[in-house]
């Protein structure tokens, strides 16, 4: 099971089976042409603790940018990931 738990304005927590993630990215006004949300693919690399030992992997990676993508763009959110 994949969730959003938390978002700010610089950063959205991911829960995925029973380890969080913090992905960090950018967020802008929205209704001005740029995205809502910029993900920052480079900023999911471990898990959150008390797994902050265990590296997140590509394709986990990969599973998580989509989810986010997806998800977001389904709350009417513009939203890239760089």
């Amino acid at each position: 099971m994949i969730s959003i738990t938390k978002a700010t304005p610089s950063s959205i927590t991911v829960l995925v089976d029973n380890k969080t993630v913090k992905v960090s990215g950018e967020s802008f006004l929205r209704g001005h042409g740029s995205p809502d949300f910029i993900i920052d693919i480079g900023s999911i690399k471990k898990w959150d603790a008390p797994f902050d030992m265990v590296a997140i992997t590509e394709s986990e990676r990969a599973v998580i940018v989509d989810y986010l993508l997806k998800e977001l763009t389904a709350r009417q959110w513009y939203v890239t990931a760089e």
